[in-house]
């Protein structure tokens, strides 16, 4: 099974706009997850989080989760974002499958891939 990191703006001016980011990133989640893949959704995971590291220390661990990953999917908001950026950035620097809509991702996960197995 393929694993997929969503990538998309997180930080906003008030908490009303950071929630509606994180809600485009669940949506995004969801979806996938519907379509057949696992997803890693930073979005979820650290909504609350605000201050406890300095972006740098972020970037870097969701560097390293990024790089666990088949693909990575840029939300529709992801250019305005200095860490959705840095990974997509990443990302095609080290020739990782990008994926831009969810129709994308359908036919992504279409193709062959050697790994997929059942686990029922």
């Amino acid at each position: 099974m393929r694993l997929i990191y969503i990538a998309g703006k997180i930080q906003a001016e008030t908490a009303w706009e950071r929630e509606q980011n994180i809600r485009q990133a669940e949506e995004a989640a969801l979806a996938i997850l519907k379509l057949g893949a696992a997803v890693h959704c930073p979005h979820t995971m650290c909504r609350y989080f605000d201050g406890e590291m300095p972006w740098e220390e972020w970037i870097m661990r969701d560097l390293e989760v990024l790089g666990r990953c088949n693909a990575i999917f840029m939300c529709a908001n992801w250019r305005d974002s200095k860490g959705a950026t840095a990974e997509h950035d990443w990302a095609k620097k080290h020739g990782m499958k990008i994926l831009y809509g969810l129709g994308e991702v359908a036919a992504y996960l279409k193709e062959p891939y050697p790994n997929d197995h059942d686990l029922g």
